[in-house]
């Protein structure tokens, strides 16, 4: 009897993991990334609409756009590349308006490819 309801135990306890809906070729850690910061409060989370990520292609190599929506005006978006290193913010400074920096990078030249998260 206790063999029959191991599968059962097992589906049970997977069902109940608080996984988010991406594309199963996102990396491992932009996934917990997403996790993390959908858990948490505003200003280090998603706000409760309007954030994403977006993935695109910039200099050879995806990258991660993370915006955490629209409760901030001036916010921008950080980027990671896919091992979850920094590159930087886009599209914020306080009072400056749009300011592109990455890597020294003055300009944020990408190919969008897809949203991969929303809330």
């Amino acid at each position: 009897m206790k063999i029959k309801l191991l599968p059962l135990l097992i589906v049970l306890v997977l069902a109940g993991c608080d996984r988010i809906d991406v594309p199963s070729d996102v990396p491992e850690c932009i996934v917990a990334r997403i996790e993390f910061m959908n858990k948490r409060n505003p200003p280090l989370s998603f706000c409760k609409s309007g954030g994403y990520v977006k993935e695109y292609l910039y200099k050879g190599q995806k990258v991660y756009a993370f915006d955490p929506g629209n409760c901030f005006s001036d916010f921008g978006f950080d980027l990671y590349d896919s091992f979850c290193n920094y590159l930087g913010n886009v599209g914020s400074g306080p009072g400056t308006g749009f300011i592109n920096i990455i890597n020294g990078d003055t300009a944020f030249n990408a190919t969008y490819i897809r949203t991969i998260w929303k809330n």
